[in-house]
């Protein structure tokens, strides 16, 4: 299961996080998603998931290997660009 992520843990330790501290429905947020692994398991396990990561590879990784969990007509909301900041009014 490695995806080439130093700091990816292992899918069995994530289903035991996610389910000690999640329901079914919940939303699981991943803000260095990497190797997708978190949303993998929130996925598998009933759980509301978004993933987020700056590095364009590990985006496409992260689409990719959540193709595969998904059921046919899921839809991932894949966004390429940088959101900009929308806090400043009329100074921006």
């Amino acid at each position: 299961e490695r995806m080439g992520y130093p700091t990816q843990k292992p899918l069995e330790l994530l289903y035991k996080i996610i389910e000690s501290s999640t329901n079914e429905g919940d939303m699981v947020l991943e803000p260095f998603a990497g190797g997708a692994t978190a949303c993998v398991a929130s996925e598998q396990l009933g759980r509301e998931w978004a993933g987020i990561d700056l590095s364009p590879l590990a985006s496409e990784l992260v689409e990719r290997r959540l193709r595969d969990q998904l059921a046919p007509g899921d839809h991932i909301a894949h966004r390429r660009g940088v959101p900009g900041r929308t806090d400043l009014g009329s100074r921006a």
